[in-house]
C-alpha cells in the first residue's frame, strides 16, 4: 500500500470498519472509497480521502471522473492531494 499513488475501495456491501482503508491511509496513501458503512466514518471527501456512492446507478462514471480529476490534480496540483493523504494518515495514526 505504501508503494501505491491511489487506493480504490468500490465494495457495494457497506463494511462495518474498513479496516483495509485504514491500513491504506496509515501508510500516506490516497484512498476513493465508499461514501458509505464504516468507510464513511473515516473518509470525508476532500479532507480525509475522495469517496463515491457505489450504488448510484452511474457509479462507474462517477469513479471515473474522480480517478480522471485526481490523476490531473497528481500533475497540476499535487500539494491539494497531498494535503488530503496527510490528513488520512495523522486521522488514522491519532485514532
Amino acid at each position: 500500500l505504501k508503494a501505491s499513488d491511489i487506493f480504490i475501495h468500490a465494495s457495494r456491501i457497506p463494511e462495518p470498519f474498513g479496516l483495509i482503508i485504514a491500513e491504506a491511509m496509515s501508510q500516506g496513501t490516497l484512498v476513493i472509497g465508499s461514501s458509505q458503512g464504516g468507510a464513511a466514518d473515516i473518509l470525508k471527501n476532500g479532507e480525509t480521502g475522495l469517496t463515491f456512492d457505489p450504488c448510484a446507478r452511474d457509479a462507474d462514471v462517477r469513479l471515473e471522473k474522480i480517478l480522471k480529476d485526481t490523476l490531473e490534480s497528481m500533475k497540476t496540483s499535487p500539494e491539494i492531494l497531498e494535503g488530503m493523504k496527510s490528513r488520512g494518515m495523522t486521522f488514522i495514526r491519532r485514532r
